[in-house]
């Protein structure tokens, strides 16, 4: 049997201000004892497509202020 661990987040996704028009980006880094898996998360909702340590977003508007998170797991 092997032994399975959570994942361990190393960096923490970071406050981020930006500018109408602007661009940002937002990342984590993790580790875990197999592949991991990323789900960003806008208000708490799945961004589609958004499935990378990396969440950029370019051509900010209003309506993009809100919250932002990151699901990290492991098979």
């Amino acid at each position: 049997m092997v032994a399975s661990y959570p994942p361990l987040i190393l960096g923490q996704p970071e406050d981020h201000v930006g500018s109408v028009g602007g661009s940002a980006s937002l990342s984590v880094t993790a580790t875990g004892c197999s592949t991991l898996s990323h789900q960003w998360r806008f208000n708490g909702n799945p961004i589609p497509g958004a499935t990378a340590s990396t969440y950029p977003k370019s051509n900010l508007a209003l309506t993009n202020a809100g919250y932002y998170c990151v699901l990290v797991s492991g098979p």
